[in-house]
């Protein structure tokens, strides 16, 4: 399934996006769902500020992770793929 979402040599990327996407949404339910609803269904106010609070520790500990990261340029054979792709 997911090759029809994404090119061969995107696959790896494509399913750990599409993975984390699913993991947040389901997360963000859980927390907004543990919240009692008002009378006509909808969620407090607090349980929004409980949620954004997540995603913002969430959203923090993921830059902390991705900044210790090392930037490694693409090798000389890849580069010469990709051009050959382009021509």
């Amino acid at each position: 399934m997911a090759a029809a979402f994404f090119r061969d040599r995107l696959i790896g990327r494509g399913v750990a996006t599409m993975f984390g996407v699913t993991c947040m949404q389901t997360l963000s339910g859980i927390i907004v769902g543990a919240f009692e609803p008002l009378a006509d269904g909808a969620r407090t106010e607090s349980a929004y500020r409980a949620l954004f609070g997540v995603l913002t520790v969430v959203l923090i500990v993921a830059v902390a992770i991705y900044s210790r990261s090392q930037d490694i340029k693409p090798s000389d054979e890849m580069s010469a793929r990709r051009n050959q792709h382009k021509a």
